[in-house]
């Protein structure tokens, strides 16, 4: 098994609740382009705009960051709030892996794979976490 789908499996999974999921697979099916490659947010995680709505963020950012925002819409939470986000996931899956730093596998995989091909595979372990099971990841 990939090192990044075994970080997903274990730690990131079970660190995010089922409606950040379910978010995170509607923007991998959707190519929405709030979900963004090689940064945490958007704008970047600067003390100066920590204060500012998020208007991107990365897979484990994506489902706090925009679960109540509407389609293509702008996110409700701060730049702030999506970074702790991230660093609490980070923390977590550290831990439940026993690596530190193992969390590195996935976002390396995150940020380094071409687009499609990355939703693709993502989409398939969020399927998994959600227990989906059918040809609609199939038309990405």
């Amino acid at each position: 098994m990939d090192s990044w789908r075994q970080v997903f499996r274990i730690g990131i999974a079970p660190s995010l609740p089922r409606t950040q999921l379910e978010t995170l697979r509607k923007g991998l099916l959707e190519d929405d382009p709030r979900l963004i490659q090689g940064a945490t947010t958007t704008p970047s995680p600067l003390a100066c705009v920590a204060f500012w709505k998020a208007d991107g963020a990365c897979a484990l950012g994506y489902g706090f960051a925009f679960e109540d925002a509407p389609d293509q819409g702008n996110s409700d939470k701060t730049v702030e709030e999506v970074e702790y986000v991230f660093s609490h996931i980070c923390q977590v899956t550290d831990e439940l892996l026993h690596e530190p730093g193992g969390i590195g596998y996935f976002i390396g995989f995150f940020d380094n794979t071409p687009r499609d091909k990355m939703r693709k595979l993502l989409l398939e372990e969020v399927d998994l976490a959600l227990g989906i099971c059918h040809a609609e990841k199939d038309s990405l």
